[in-house]
């Protein structure tokens, strides 16, 4: 939900990571045209887009909310619009979104971290401030270039990753080694963190 100037390369990770039978739709106010021309890129995955105010119920109505299982709310500014302006639609987007689906898992990008706990109050589940982790990397890349090169690779995405996984229920009270021997076999992982 929301399309701002970054939001390209955001849906290009987020499609690397998906299963392509998962359908993503896009929900935002830029023009047809520029929206089509994204879609074109992904002809493989199921992209949708429609144009409107987020905000509004009957637009995430049109959108089908029931039907989704996680919903990012990203912090989009629109000309002439501050930074509190623009954390209040992602809060009346979330408070929405769970009136319409309270199972709905809802991940909200903030531009102000003092809102962050008025968005967890509304039901967002993972909140993001907008370059709350710049300082931390660029400092990282100074004192450390190897590991910065480690977060960089897990970040971009590039076949490698951070995932979170369901524990099957055949290792509840197993040794952490099954586990671990489990994802490497079936997941071609290593477990680092439970």
């Amino acid at each position: 939900l929301g399309w701002p100037e970054d939001a390209e390369a955001l849906l290009d990770q987020l499609l690397k990571r998906l299963p392509v039978s998962i359908a993503v739709a896009l929900i935002n106010k830029a023009p047809p045209e520029q929206m089509d021309a994204i879609k074109e890129r992904y002809p493989q995955n199921a992209v949708f887009y429609l144009r409107g105010d987020y905000a509004r119920e009957e637009i995430l109505l049109k959108a089908n909310v029931q039907g989704a299982f996680k919903a990012i709310i990203l912090a989009d500014r629109q000309p002439g619009e501050t930074a509190a302006q623009v954390d209040q639609r992602t809060l009346f987007t979330a408070l929405t979104l769970k009136a319409l689906h309270p199972k709905i898992r809802i991940m909200g990008e903030l531009l102000r971290p003092e809102n962050r706990t008025y968005l967890e109050r509304a039901g967002a589940e993972e909140v993001l401030i907008r370059g709350q982790y710049d300082s931390s990397l660029l400092a990282g890349a100074i004192a450390s270039p190897a590991l910065f090169r480690v977060y960089t690779s897990l970040l971009v995405g590039d076949g490698q990753g951070l995932w979170d996984i369901e524990i099957p229920s055949q290792f509840h009270g197993r040794p952490l080694s099954d586990l671990a021997a489990f994802i490497r076999e079936v997941h071609q992982g290593i477990l680092i963190g439970i």
